[in-house]
């Protein structure tokens, strides 16, 4: 951004020099975020009609790098909106198991997966869930929306959930007091 504004600048500074005012007023235009894209192209279209191509260059090489940036950040977005949908289905889908099948309230479900001691084993399953209980066809976020508790896909799963839900009444008060420790608002009483 900071070096757009400078390119900018600085072509605009360049054009007043030079005598070509209404260039210079689109350059300094092109700042605006909203629409400075349609107007930077409009004045990379100007200049090479009127002949200053190093100018032409020097903006359209910026015009790429905006393009190419902005492509390449809505990728990683997407990506990481993906990864969070995800963990989000998967978290779903651990709370409702255990509101559903155990018959645990809310708060105690969500107690229970903020254990610490169950979030590294956690990690350990669900990657050999992705790897061994999943088809390569398969969408996991498909998987955990449909909430299909006896599914043979969703048994190891379910399996280290029902190992932590018989330890939750020993283990309550230590998921509260780590909790209070990090200052996490479950973790008041």
């Amino acid at each position: 951004m900071i070096l757009k504004i400078v390119v900018l600048l600085g072509i605009a500074i360049y054009l007043f020099i030079e005598g070509y005012w209404p260039l210079t007023i689109l350059a300094i235009a092109a700042i605006i975020p909203s629409a400075g894209l349609i107007i930077a192209i409009l004045l990379a279209i100007l200049l090479l009609i009127s002949a200053q191509y190093w100018v032409f260059g020097i903006l359209s090489t910026l015009i790429a790098w905006n393009l190419i940036g902005n492509y390449l950040m809505q990728k990683k977005s997407k990506r990481t909106e993906n990864q969070m949908s995800t963990l989000n289905y998967f978290i779903d889908y651990c709370r409702t198991y255990l509101t559903d099948i155990h018959g645990l309230s809310y708060e105690d479900a969500q107690l229970l997966i903020l254990d610490p001691e169950l979030g590294p084993r956690m990690d350990d399953v669900k990657r050999k869930w992705a790897w061994n209980d999943l088809q390569a066809s398969d969408d996991p976020d498909d998987i955990l929306k449909m909430k299909d508790y006896d599914s043979q896909q969703m048994q190891r799963i379910n399996r280290l959930i029902d190992e932590y839900r018989n330890q939750f009444k020993k283990r309550k008060s230590k998921i509260k007091d780590y909790l209070k420790s990090i200052g996490h608002p479950l973790g008041v009483d």
